[in-house]
């Protein structure tokens, strides 16, 4: 059977053995390398074809010690075909599965997801969608979910005004899950952001609330958030967005440094609640991928303690928190909005950053609510749709977040 030269990026057009790699130059030019070791490793998974797999022990312990191919060429059917030294029978490894898992670096690029930066200027193209049609329609729904993908953030209009609707919200993008802080009656996933002086943590007063990440105090950070709008304030207590990707693109340009260490050092956050929690965690500001890709954020002014590092980082680092604070504070970045009863507003908490400007609560209420849902639920219900839905996209790599 010949190659079906009508696909020429799946048709390998020569093979190249070297000592550890083989070199597949494919009829559409591209060139791919696999290293013997992964194409071992490769057999194993569901991904590839049953029949190659040979029903052993999976270990990567010595993988690369009996990855010694004999022989490799292009098959019959357009595979690629190795025979193994500790082997019998040749492997067949499929071309269209090799081409997808290519690894050089342009095939990687393409296999990412690639996120919409945004400042201020978005303000008047922000994404929403309506309630109504995210619940019953798969279509909306799929354009709900990669609105947050694509820009960290979606508005929801035309939610009912009912107390616990934020839950159903949830539920549409993942499982909403329990809060350690739940104070709406029988649901332990529902918290009221509302004024309270007796409470004395910050989403319960009515001061100005900087751009932040929540719970950045926490091992886990939240993944995504819902809030849900059942009172607006008259005056105040408007909400401000901030893209955090696009804040640390922005730091590198300008504070290369400060990029560098706020992703390479690691530092301490804390939070202490009234009630006696003690929260604690550690990890960098800024996290990236292997790619050197900005992945997730993680910032509160208020969770940050006085640094306990090595000495020779301490002017460094505050530095660097000082030039990130530059360009984080920097209106032209931030938008800012006011939602009313019966909108709603999803936000990935490892993207971006949240704030609330201040009001007067003695000039009437402001009463929120608010549900969290794991950032890894979402992505396994958006990639279950894309791929119902048959989008060639739902196998890219999504920005993981804090990590």
């Amino acid at each position: 059977m010949k190659p079906n030269l009508s696909q020429p990026e799946f048709t390998i057009s020569s093979v190249e053995q070297r000592p550890s790699f083989a070199t597949l130059k494919w009829a559409d030019g591209h060139e791919s390398r696999f290293h013997y070791v992964w194409l071992r490793h490769s057999e194993h998974f569901p991904a590839f074809p049953d029949d190659a797999r040979d029903g052993r022990e999976h270990r990567l312990a010595g993988m690369g010690s009996d990855a010694e191919p004999d022989k490799i060429e292009v098959g019959a059917s357009g595979a690629l075909r190795i025979g193994w030294r500790d082997r019998d029978a040749p492997v067949e490894f499929d071309a269209r599965w090799l081409r997808q898992h290519c690894y050089s670096s342009s095939a990687r690029g393409q296999r990412r997801h690639k996120p919409v930066l945004w400042d201020s200027r978005l303000r008047n193209d922000m994404p929403e969608v309506s309630f109504p049609d995210i619940a019953r329609d798969d279509a909306a729904r799929l354009a709900f979910y990669q609105s947050i993908l694509d820009y960290g953030f979606c508005f929801v209009r035309d939610m009912p005004q009912d107390r616990g609707t934020v839950t159903a919200l949830g539920d549409l993008l993942g499982i909403a899950r329990r809060s350690a802080y739940a104070d709406e009656p029988g649901d332990e996933r529902i918290e009221n952001l509302q004024t309270d002086s007796d409470v004395k943590v910050s989403t319960r007063q009515a001061y100005f609330l900087g751009p932040h990440t929540d719970t950045c105090w926490r091992l886990s950070l939240t993944g995504l958030i819902c809030f849900h709008c059942l009172e607006s304030h008259a005056t105040g207590g408007e909400t401000l967005l901030v893209d955090a990707f696009n804040v640390c693109n922005k730091l590198r340009e300008k504070s290369p440094d400060a990029f560098d260490i706020l992703s390479r050092v690691k530092l301490n956050f804390r939070a202490s609640v009234n009630n006696g929690d003690e929260w604690r965690s550690i990890g960098q500001v800024i996290t990236c991928d292997n790619d050197g890709e900005v992945v997730g954020f993680r910032y509160g002014d208020r969770s940050i303690p006085p640094l306990d590092l090595p000495e020779d980082l301490i002017e460094p680092v505050y530095s660097a928190l000082s030039a990130l604070g530059d360009v984080l504070y920097d209106p032209a970045n931030w938008i800012t909005c006011k939602l009313q009863p019966g909108e709603g507003l999803v936000l990935n908490n490892q993207r971006l950053l949240h704030g609330r400007t201040s009001f007067d609560p003695a000039a009437g209420p402001r009463h929120l609510q608010y549900c969290a849902v794991e950032l890894d639920t979402f992505h396994n219900k958006y990639r279950h749709l894309a791929r119902a839905s048959n989008h060639d996209d739902w196998d890219h790599v999504l920005d993981w977040g804090v990590c």
